[in-house]
């Protein structure tokens, strides 16, 4: 389902890894999330990415505590919880979508980033030409914030 993009510092424990499934889009294409940058608040440099998204169409980024892998639209929600969603973008003509973290400005006081603390990202995204729900979502991505 993609490429699984690892960052590892001196703990042998990835900081960032992936789980869950996605499923195949219009396109023919099972969408992934990854990260570039580092999990660092202090660096504030971690950009989500999501690929394989029909081109144009417009989706978000969102998080939350807890790892799930429950059916929905044409694939799988794998963030559950509390959810906290983060502005819409759209994907580019190469068919990926990216927004950088701002850590200072969480989407509500609850989704508060803090060293220590793991959350759970995901995209959602319009597809269109799918013959059914019209939405579908990429694979879950867990970071492991670090100071």
């Amino acid at each position: 389902c993609g490429t699984v993009h690892v960052l590892t510092f001196s703990d042998p424990q990835p900081l960032i890894s992936n789980y869950c499934v996605s499923s195949f889009n219009s396109g023919g294409m099972a969408a992934d999330i990854s990260a570039g940058g580092t999990s660092s608040l202090a660096a504030a440099d971690l950009e989500l990415v999501a690929g394989g998204i029909p081109a144009g169409q417009p989706g978000l980024f969102y998080y939350g505590a807890n790892q799930v892998q429950v059916p929905f639209g044409d694939g799988f929600r794998c963030v559950g919880g509390q959810i906290f969603r983060l502005d819409a973008v759209l994907a580019d003509a190469g068919g990926q979508a990216r927004q950088v973290l701002d850590y200072a400005a969480p989407p509500e006081p609850a989704g508060q980033i803090t060293a220590g603390s793991q959350w759970n990202f995901q995209f959602w995204y319009r597809d269109p030409g799918s013959f059914g729900a019209g939405f579908n979502l990429t694979n879950g991505l867990a970071v492991d914030f670090v100071p």
